[in-house]
């Protein structure tokens, strides 16, 4: 490739030179061309460096038109990476938009959610108070409960004191088995003495009844009944203001009892209605008041509602219920009828409360009866300074 090089340069030097003849320019191309007809023609060689050119021309145009394509091809894989890359980043854009909305839904729903805590919270923290109050309060419920129990206990331990000391009173089965005393000597036949005094706090004109030195009661009954007229320290003198029966004298070791004494606690009356205590059908609220001064002479204590406290009821002559008058009837019978039906109701009520608490109740013969006196119906009957029954001298 060089030697034809050198071969063409020289020739076009010749053809471009000036020669000084024709001749002598054919003469030396002739020459020339001779020369170079021994090994290869110069027109075959140009031919052929020609077709070589061309050859590598249209290899370099083939190679420019791959190039090209191939450059065409990356160009389309370009853009359509770029769309790729574009079409990438708006999925990244809403990918990353919904990730914000995402995230800024979860701010709202921990915000929501922490204040929700919170009002729970604050609502557990109330209802918690709320719970230690109730603990508490029911606690002191329970403790108050504790202590009423205590002394519900000892009220109960104090009714069955005085159960038993009713029991004497009821002569239950015919027996008395708990007696306040006892007969210590007979004098004659009204004047007896009794081992009970002010020490015992035994008073003048309380009355006992009598019974068999056994504790025995006939018929449910007592035997005697007697009147403390002096009272010692220790022991008082009585006057026998009854006998049962003759054959059947009070005698020393005989047993005494009273419902209207008790050396360790009065006990507590409620008085309700109208009394005659004169053994007669006419009760009345004088009745009633002489009634309450006796009890309270006693020794007793009145109250004027029945509770738990209450020993026994007095329930006098029970009332009728009243007609209710006509609607254009006076004034004056209206108030007759309204008061009428207050006592009425007012009766009734005192006598359910004492039956609801099974409270004993006593009519005016039978409280009568157990304090020793018997009404007797007679115009020359009164009642001393003491209000206890005396029977008025004959004129």
């Amino acid at each position: 490739m060089a030697q034809l090089l050198e071969e063409i340069t020289e020739l076009t030097r010749v053809i471009n030179a000036t020669p000084t003849t024709v001749d002598n320019a054919l003469t030396a191309a002739k020459a020339k061309l001779k020369a170079k007809n021994s090994t290869l023609g110069l027109l075959a060689i140009i031919d052929q460096a020609s077709d070589q050119i061309a050859a590598k021309d249209a290899q370099i145009e083939q190679l420019t038109t791959d190039l090209r394509n191939e450059l065409e091809q990356n160009k389309q894989r370009e853009l359509a990476a770029k769309s790729r890359m574009a079409s990438l980043d708006k999925k990244l854009s809403e990918r990353d938009a919904k990730i914000d909305s995402l995230s800024e839904d979860f701010k709202n729903y921990q915000a929501q959610h922490q204040d929700d805590l919170q009002k729970l919270q604050a609502s557990l923290d109330q209802a918690h108070e709320a719970l230690k109050e109730k603990i508490n309060l029911q606690t002191q419920e329970i403790t108050a409960h504790q202590i009423d129990l205590k002394e519900k206990d000892k009220k109960i331990k104090l009714l069955d004191d005085r159960v038993r000391d009713l029991q004497k009173y009821e002569v239950a089965e015919g027996r008395v088995d708990y007696p306040d005393g006892k007969v210590t000597q007979v004098v004659g036949k009204d004047v007896c003495y009794v081992d009970i005094g002010s020490h015992n706090r035994a008073f003048e004109g309380l009355t006992f009844r009598v019974f068999a030195a056994s504790g025995d009661a006939p018929d449910n009954t007592h035997k005697a009944t007697l009147i403390l007229k002096r009272v010692g320290e220790k022991s008082s003198e009585c006057q026998i203001t009854e006998v049962k029966d003759a054959k059947d004298p009070v005698v020393a070791g005989d047993l005494i009892a009273s419902i209207a004494f008790d050396e360790n606690q009065p006990h507590t009356f409620v008085v309700q209605g109208r009394f005659d205590l004169h053994g007669g059908t006419n009760p009345t609220e004088a009745g009633a008041k002489q009634l309450v001064a006796m009890i309270k002479r006693f020794g007793g204590e009145v109250a004027k509602q029945v509770t738990v406290q209450t020993d026994f009821v007095v329930m006098g002559t029970e009332p009728q219920r009243p007609v209710k008058p006509e609607e254009d009837a006076p004034p004056t019978a209206w108030a007759t009828y309204n008061a009428q039906m207050q006592e009425y109701e007012t009766y009734q009520k005192v006598k359910e409360e004492a039956l609801r608490m099974g409270i004993r109740i006593l009519n005016t013969n039978r409280f009568l009866n157990l304090v020793g006196y018997v009404p007797t119906q007679t115009l020359q009957y009164g009642y001393d300074k003491r209000g206890l029954p005396v029977r008025a001298r004959a004129e």
